[in-house]
């Protein structure tokens, strides 16, 4: 049970099975026995009704199923508002190698708009950014799925570094800033420790030379030209940090951290603020769960190993199973829009699945054709890169300064749906 609705002063019930089977290699649970356990739990659930029944009732072992004894006399009920529906978020393992075309086909079918789509493309054009960088360094003599596996992986960690600050900038929109694994759209359920340390040598030494200047463009491009002091000022103005107001002193103290307040030239650093876990109390440097993504644990100084279940307090994360295959797992959050029911949940899933076996599909063929294809002959992504590149070329002089406007990034492209346009990189809520 999980999460209090809005509607009602009960707790909701959730749902989350064991890794599903993407791959004929992976050793997980079959789709079809998932399918059958959730239609099963389901159907149990809406026999509550609206008077409820206790679990004990509803989840008899003669039926087959496994109760925890503490749990035994909890009540479940229907709420009338909510009779049957859902809200669904997908995890899918997919290849590496295969992530950005597979994330890049989901996203355009299945993404919503809002905050977290806003977060995700400014990681997009920064990643692009860097991806076309090392391709003009290494001058296309590295593969190119190197590179898109370069921008894949600063697109996800980038998204995750800025969602703590962005949730808190946006309590002046009305974004309570509780969770800021709400304004990650894909959340990578394996560590990003773990995911540095599948990266080929090529890209874990890209990222040790260019890590701090990386870090330096997400605050210039998210929170660049003195957003801060607006920000801090508009929420004092807005009476939002006063004493009665819940939560103030841990957003006050992280504000600050993050050069929000009292910033004095107005610049922010989202990397000098602790994050104070809401169950634990726990406080994690952003700085160093960046640096896992930037260097790998242990590497750079004695880089602190975060876990994404610690730092974003999830409950489960996908490290030492099949990590040798080079797989990634990504939460899809907010790709369930017009999924109102458990079968259409599952239709969903079907059809997310359907796009990574197309992508893995895709990245066997190009393997196949490179083999075919002397390197000489093959056609060089370096044309294609077209504006990135020459952006590319002023990251060294804009990022050695760790000063400055922001990099020069391609234009923001107008989000309909009434989401309003972010001010340099700065998301707010329409």
């Amino acid at each position: 049970m999980t999460d209090r609705t809005a509607m009602d002063s009960a707790f909701i019930a959730e749902m989350v099975s064991d890794a599903i089977k993407s791959r004929p290699d992976e050793p997980f649970l079959e789709p079809a026995i998932v399918d059958q356990a959730v239609v099963q739990l389901n159907s149990a659930l809406l026999s509550a009704g609206p008077r409820g029944k206790s679990l004990e009732d509803l989840f008899k072992s003669s039926d087959g199923w496994q109760l925890n004894p503490i749990f035994k006399k909890a009540r479940a009920r229907t709420l009338p508002r909510a009779f049957g529906s859902v809200h669904a978020q997908f995890t899918q393992s997919i290849d590496q190698y295969a992530a950005a075309e597979f994330l890049q086909d989901v996203n355009e079918r299945y993404l919503e708009a809002g905050p977290w789509k806003e977060n995700y493309e400014t990681a997009d054009r920064i990643a692009r950014v860097y991806g076309a960088l090392f391709w003009q360094e290494s001058k296309g003599r590295q593969p190119e799925n190197d590179r898109k596996l370069l921008e894949n992986h600063l697109r996800i960690a980038i998204s995750h570094w800025a969602a703590p600050t962005i949730s808190l900038v946006n309590i002046e929109q009305g974004f309570d800033g509780s969770f800021p694994k709400d304004l990650i759209p894909v959340l990578a359920r394996k560590d990003f420790g773990a995911l540095h340390d599948q990266l080929p040598p090529t890209l874990k030494n890209f990222l040790k030379l260019r890590g701090e200047d990386i870090k330096h463009t997400v605050n210039v491009e998210y929170f660049g030209s003195g957003t801060g002091q607006k920000v801090g000022d508009a929420l004092v103005g807005k009476g939002l940090l006063r004493p009665d107001q819940p939560n103030h002193v841990a957003i006050n103290k992280m504000l600050r951290n993050c050069g929000i307040l009292d910033s004095g030239d107005g610049n922010v650093d989202v990397f000098s603020g602790l994050l104070e876990q809401l169950a634990t109390g726990r406080r994690i440097a952003l700085n160093d769960f960046a640096n896992n993504a930037l260097y790998g644990p242990y590497d750079q100084g004695g880089v602190p190993y975060i876990s994404s279940a610690d730092y974003f307090e999830i409950h489960t994360t996908f490290n030492a199973r099949n990590s040798a295959l080079g797989s990634q797992y990504y939460e899809l959050r907010h790709h369930a829009g017009g999924v109102d029911t458990v079968h259409r949940a599952m239709r969903r899933s079907q059809e997310i699945e359907s796009c990574a076996q197309t992508a893995y599909g895709r990245l066997q063929a190009s393997r196949l054709a490179s083999m075919a294809t002397p390197s000489a002959a093959r056609p060089s992504a370096l044309s294609n890169a077209g504006e990135a590149l020459r952006r590319a070329a002023q990251v060294r002089s804009a990022s050695a300064s760790h000063r400055g406007n922001p990099l020069p990034l391609a234009p923001r492209a107008t989000e309909a749906r009434g989401v309003q346009q972010p001010t340099h990189g700065l998301v707010r809520r329409g």
